[in-house]
């Protein structure tokens, strides 16, 4: 054999082996992204989240690189060197405008490397609505007066909302607002949403209404900071359900407006009741919620395509994963049993939680804990309790479902 033919066998070899070698790796970083993909965590073992369901979580907030977890007692948890690890907080007080005078609203703050993050204290009975865009490191908060920004590096607060309108100061429009209308002078703004690319803000008021019936609608320039009317003062309903898309809107039950220029498309609802609105889809039922409608929506004409119906007593409270293609929500079976439906809005799916685990008679699915780990897998909080009373429930006989709504099955 000539030493050439030696030296083409040996570099064939290595070829080989460098190529076995880097299929081995390349299969292996693809099973670690799975298991990120499935865990939402920098964790490679999905049962190490179960870890969680010990600390009642209540909110997760997503940064570029890290993940808080907070529980009702506001703890703030993250997932570190594969364990579960609870978070030093910072608190502080946020000093607002609203309806009920200057008041201060706690909050806190907790660093985890290089993402800092920011909750509320109470999140879900305080007088403010809270919008967290935790990717990107922005956080905003609305009451009934104004709209603003909270600083997450030195805590300070930028109002986007004008105090002023037509050159006149919020003190002044009221009272002239009173002396038109005593029975409803009050000025407030309502209905705060954000875009679904987080570029835009939109609410509601009647501050510059000729009386306090009328209202308008504005959006807010995230980038710009700057604020403007996109629809003049009526009298009605003015009703934001959702966004559509990223630049159009649903008002009432039967009108888009398309926010970049104001152009207004009328829809055929008939007497249904809006639900929700999300990534092109409007949810309805009717008057007795025991019916989820779904249509496609033409953003361009309005018209509607029914995509699915189901006879079935909903809970109006959707909860969508991270990206809005997937929801579920609780619902109540001819049998009056409670289930969970699972509906994949990108491939119009439709699944019930029972058809993969026993829900027992005096199971109550707890919606409040009800949780997107990721676009895929969510928490579901189940507690059985047969002498169910709203004013308390006997929490002795809960579990906590991880559910893989890719596979179907629980992790």
């Amino acid at each position: 054999m000539g030493k050439n033919k030696i030296i083409g066998i040996i570099s064939f070899l290595i070829i080989v082996i460098v190529i076995i070698l880097f299929s081995k790796f390349f299969v292996n970083t693809n099973n670690v992204q799975h298991m990120k993909e499935i865990s939402s965590l920098d964790a490679n073992n999905i049962k190490n989240i179960k870890k969680l369901l010990n600390f009642d979580i209540r909110h997760i907030l997503k940064g570029k690189e890290n993940i808080l977890f907070i529980d009702k007692l506001q703890n703030a948890y993250t997932y570190m060197n594969n364990d579960i690890v609870k978070m030093e907080t910072e608190e502080f007080n946020v000093t607002l405008k609203s309806s009920y005078g200057i008041e201060e609203y706690s909050f806190y703050k907790a660093v985890v490397q290089d993402d800092i993050f920011i909750f509320p204290e109470d999140w879900h009975n305080i007088r403010l609505k809270f919008i967290p865009v935790s990717e990107e490191n922005k956080w905003y908060v609305a009451t009934d007066l104004c709209i603003s920004e909270i600083n997450a590096d030195d805590l300070s607060i930028t109002q986007l909302t004008s105090d002023k309108f037509n050159g006149k100061e919020f003190s002044e429009i009221e009272v002239e607002t009173v002396q038109r209308d005593f029975k409803g002078y009050l000025l407030w703004i309502d209905e705060v949403l954000i875009s679904p690319d987080n570029k835009f803000i939109i609410y509601s008021t009647n501050r510059d209404g000729k009386i306090a019936s009328e209202k308008s609608i504005w959006k807010i320039n995230l980038e710009t900071k700057s604020e403007e009317e996109i629809i003049e003062p009526f009298i009605g309903e003015s009703g934001i359900r959702g966004f559509l898309t990223n630049d159009v809107i649903l008002q009432g039950r039967s009108c888009l407006i398309n926010i970049s220029n104001s152009k207004k498309i009328n829809i055929d609802a008939k007497d249904d009741v809006v639900v929700d609105v999300k990534n092109g889809k409007i949810f309805y039922s009717d008057k007795d919620l025991d019916s989820l409608i779904i249509y496609d929506v033409d953003e361009t004409n309005g018209e509607l395509v029914e995509i699915m119906r189901k006879e079935i007593d909903i809970f109006p409270d959707f909860k969508f994963s991270n990206d809005g293609n997937k929801m579920i929500t609780n619902i109540k079976t001819n049998n009056q049993k409670e289930d969970v439906i699972i509906y994949d809005l990108k491939n119009n799916d439709v699944h019930f939680l029972s058809e993969f685990i026993q829900i027992n008679s005096g199971d109550i699915i707890e919606s409040m804990s009800t949780l997107w780990l990721n676009e895929d897998v969510v928490i579901i909080k189940i507690i059985n309790d047969n002498d169910f009373d709203y004013n308390y429930i006997d929490e002795t006989n809960k579990r906590y479902i991880i559910f893989d709504t890719r596979s179907f099955e629980v992790v």
